[in-house]
C-alpha cells in the first residue's frame, strides 16, 4: 500500500512522508504525556493518607508515604523538568523562543508577583501567599504568555 494525497492521485514525496510521520509522533506523545499525567495525578490522589475535607484542592494536607513520595516526585520532576528538556531538541526554534520567552515571563511574574503579593498580606489585602499559589502563578503566566506568542506569530 503506497501513501497517496487526497487531492492528486501521486505519490507523496519524502517531505510530506517526514511531517506526517512527525505530526504522528507529536501526536502519540502528547496523548502519552496527557495519559502519565493523570496516572500520577491519580496513584497521588489514590495513595492519600489524608482523612480531610475529601476535596481535591486541599494540596497542603497531602500525606504520602515515603514509598509513594519519592517515585511520585521522580515522576513529577521528569514530567516538569525532563520532559520540556527532551522537546527543545525536536521543536524548531520559533517554538524554542516562544517556550523560553513564556518560561521568562512566568520566573518574572514570581521574582516580582511573591513579594507583591506578601506585602499585600502584610497589610491585611491579599491572603499570605502559599506555594502552591507561586505554582499556579508561575504556570498560568508561562502559559498564557506562550499562547499570546504563538496567536501573535
Amino acid at each position: 500500500m503506497t501513501a497517496k494525497t487526497a487531492m492528486a492521485d501521486r505519490e507523496m514525496g519524502p517531505g510530506e512522508l517526514a511531517t506526517l510521520a512527525r505530526k504522528r509522533y507529536k501526536q502519540r506523545f502528547f496523548i502519552g504525556l496527557v495519559i502519565s499525567g493523570g496516572l500520577i495525578g491519580g496513584l497521588i490522589g489514590g495513595f492519600d493518607r489524608h482523612e480531610g475535607s475529601g476535596t481535591i484542592w486541599d494540596f497542603a494536607a497531602l500525606q504520602l508515604s515515603p514509598l509513594v513520595a519519592v517515585p511520585a516526585a521522580l515522576a513529577v520532576l521528569i514530567g516538569m523538568v525532563g520532559v520540556p528538556l527532551y522537546m527543545f531538541g525536536k521543536i524548531d526554534e520559533l517554538a524554542v523562543r516562544r517556550n523560553l520567552r513564556g518560561m521568562a515571563a512566568g520566573w518574572l511574574a514570581v521574582m516580582g508577583g511573591f513579594p507583591a503579593w506578601f506585602v499585600l498580606a502584610a497589610g491585611g489585602l491579599a491572603p499570605a501567599p502559599t506555594a502552591f499559589g507561586v505554582f499556579l502563578l508561575a504556570y498560568g503566566v508561562t502559559l498564557i504568555t506562550f499562547l499570546i506568542l504563538k496567536w501573535r506569530d
